[in-house]
């Protein structure tokens, strides 16, 4: 599409599309919601999860050298990004050597302002978020990389929860225009 100018969107299942696009400098995976689990400790969402498991496969199968998880802390939670480490080390020992955390965003322009700090010479990149952030995602990453590719991770599994997420997505890109960031 044109609105996307550089930007393309492949499904998490397309390893080999991507691996043929690349190389690519880093995986990023924005910050998303994150709860108090059954024992105590913090742990990501089930958006968050399903997003760490795809950038891990992605960086698994050779995509890029680093795996870049943004997300600070609010309401008295843990940071995001350290919620996604904890996740990663349990689940995917194999990607903390290329890992990089930063605890210090609270939305998505502060994701990407971040990764541009934190990866100053990456050009090309691949950011896994949930489907519905698409476009928000695209849009404010791409005014600070050369290249954005988007993997979405998939959606909420009901109806009711798709609607909410469209709705709030909605309102933010709105936000996000009227306030010249995308």
């Amino acid at each position: 599409l044109e609105l996307f100018g550089r930007q393309r969107r492949f499904r998490p299942g397309d390893a080999a599309t991507l691996r043929d696009a690349g190389p690519f400098d880093a995986v990023i995976v924005p910050g998303a919601a994150v709860r108090r689990g059954a024992a105590g400790p913090f742990e990501p969402s089930r958006a968050f999860a399903r997003r760490l498991d795809v950038a891990a496969q992605l960086l698994a199968a050779g995509l890029a050298p680093a795996l870049l998880v943004s997300g600070g802390a609010s309401r008295g939670e843990d940071a995001e990004a350290d919620v996604a480490r904890a996740y990663l080390a349990a689940r995917w020992p194999d990607v903390l050597p290329g890992l990089i955390t930063d605890t210090d965003a609270q939305s998505t322009d502060e994701n990407a302002a971040r990764a541009r700090t934190l990866l100053p010479t990456a050009h090309r990149v691949v950011v896994v978020s949930s489907d519905n952030h698409r476009l928000r995602t695209t849009r404010v990453f791409g005014r600070r990389f050369a290249e954005v590719v988007f993997v979405g991770a998939g959606g909420a599994p009901s109806p009711f929860a798709r609607l909410s997420q469209a709705t709030y997505e909605l309102a933010a890109v709105l936000a996000y225009a009227a306030e010249g960031r995308l």
